[in-house]
């Protein structure tokens, strides 16, 4: 099997010149960084601070950040649209900027899961994420849409957080590790 492997896109489109290969490995981040300056902002203001404020309230609202989250996901589609094209096998998991859901967010709209209608009617995207895909004796076990560590590795990330918040992102963590580790055992061959 060739592959050709693409990734970190944020909406820009490949120049992809060779066309002889077997499928496509594609590891998320297909959408547009529409957002990105003001998810930035709520960073920064969060380390100066110490005090959480919404990347959406630096954009200028909730009515204005849709519409950026909106631009993006077309982006991103569009991307996906072009990959899907190439009439092979386009193996996928969720980046962090293709707007899978934060659970944590208080705005009903960013906790919605928007990967399946991105990748909806596409027939050769296949979705690796959280799964075990056999093709051509070769498994596929995807694990994407991540931050940063599932589960803070450094004191200071980790002191941030009250116990509760603590407590969620280590269950949170453990189900994903026992999925994966489940996925892993259940392969033959090589991954």
């Amino acid at each position: 099997m060739k592959y050709l492997i693409v990734g970190d896109l944020h909406g820009r489109e490949p120049s992809i010149s060779y066309k002889n290969f077997d499928a496509i490995i594609a590891p998320g981040d297909f959408c547009s960084d529409a957002t990105r300056s003001y998810q930035f902002q709520t960073l920064r203001h969060f380390l100066n601070t110490g005090k959480t404020k919404p990347w959406y309230q630096f954009a200028g609202g909730k009515k204005k950040a849709q519409a950026m989250v909106e631009e993006s996901l077309r982006d991103g589609r569009v991307i996906l649209e072009k990959l899907n094209s190439y009439g092979v096998p386009v193996y996928v998991i969720p980046g962090n900027w293709d707007w899978k859901g934060d659970t944590d967010s208080k705005w009903a709209y960013e906790r919605t899961n928007k990967w399946p209608g991105l990748i909806e009617g596409l027939d050769n995207i296949v979705d690796c994420h959280h799964q075990l895909v056999k093709a051509q004796g070769v498994s596929f076990i995807g694990h994407g849409w991540i931050f940063g560590p599932e589960y803070p590795q450094q004191k200071q990330d980790r002191d941030r957080l009250t116990p509760e918040q603590k407590t969620k992102k280590r269950k949170s963590y453990n189900s994903q590790y026992r999925k994966l580790k489940r996925l892993f055992e259940k392969s033959k061959g090589k991954v």
